[in-house]
């Protein structure tokens, strides 16, 4: 737990600033976020830049849950001090919140496997391609290379 408790921090403050969010990502969330929108042909990626919406979204939560199950373990760690009602409260968040935890990372498995091919080539290496870049985060793109992207394809 402390190991976590460590590694989180550390994240936090290394990527806190990369995951501001924008007013456009909130409205991407609300319209049911990129995976809807992939599904009808109807997202405009032209703005993302170096992290989508959805990545700022996984972020937060994780620093949400990993807060959740600092104070709760903090409960268990100590149960002679706070036993009772707030021990079992302790119990009760620290598992729920590991499951909704648990659930978060698996779908992050996904997204970041199966359903973006390249992306766990870029992950293992640490780099993306120009191609898979131009493609998936066009205003990273543009700020790294100087360059304009292709004009989107139209799905027919």
């Amino acid at each position: 737990g402390v190991a976590f408790m460590v590694s989180t921090v550390v994240m936090f403050f290394a990527w806190a600033s990369d995951m501001r969010l924008k007013k456009s990502e909130r409205k991407e969330w609300v319209s049911g976020g990129r995976a809807m929108q992939y599904m009808r042909w109807e997202t405009d990626d032209s703005n993302v830049g170096k992290y989508n919406g959805g990545q700022k979204l996984q972020f937060w939560l994780s620093c949400l849950a990993a807060a959740g199950l600092l104070v709760s373990g903090l409960l268990m760690w100590f149960p002679r001090t706070f036993a009772g009602i707030p021990l079992q409260f302790g119990y009760l968040v620290h598992d729920i919140t590991f499951i909704l935890f648990a659930m978060l990372i698996i779908i992050h498995v996904y997204l970041g496997t199966v359903a973006e091919p390249g992306t766990f080539v870029s992950m293992t290496r640490g780099t993306v391609t120009r191609a898979w870049a131009r493609l998936h985060h066009p205003r990273w793109y543009r700020e790294v290379t100087g360059e304009e992207p292709h004009p989107p394809r139209q799905h027919v």
